[in-house]
């Protein structure tokens, strides 16, 4: 079976799920109104959001705030408990959608949940 890389997994998200853009348009925007990392432990589409606002606007990349109090995870794939190294600054909260529904959490919250589910032997 052949290995693929974060980047590779991310992609095929846009097969398996409907999406109003595909994988390349919302690579585009986020590198025009966000960030995005590509390594070989991980790939993230972020952007910066305000938490109060709509699914609607929290998941459309095309939409550029000024400011927000959350970072906005559009797409990731790889290991999890990289996901809370890669940020270039801090906010107090974190988000993403799932089941058509924003989640969003206090980061403080969100990390000691995976990171302690990371430290759990596994047998």
């Amino acid at each position: 079976m052949k290995y693929l890389t974060p980047y590779e997994q991310a992609k095929l998200v846009y097969r398996r799920e409907w999406s109003k853009r595909t994988f390349h348009e919302d690579l585009f925007w986020h590198y025009a109104h966000g960030y995005v990392i590509n390594c070989p432990e991980f790939f993230v589409m972020a952007r910066v959001v305000p938490s109060q606002m709509s699914l609607g606007l929290l998941v459309d990349p095309t939409i550029n705030w000024q400011d927000g109090d959350t970072w906005w995870i559009h797409c990731f794939s790889g290991k999890i408990e990289k996901l809370f190294t890669w940020a270039p600054f801090e906010l107090p909260l974190v988000g993403w959608e799932k089941r058509n529904k924003p989640r969003i959490y206090h980061l403080i919250t969100i990390k000691q949940r995976f990171l302690n589910a990371q430290s759990i032997p596994q047998s």
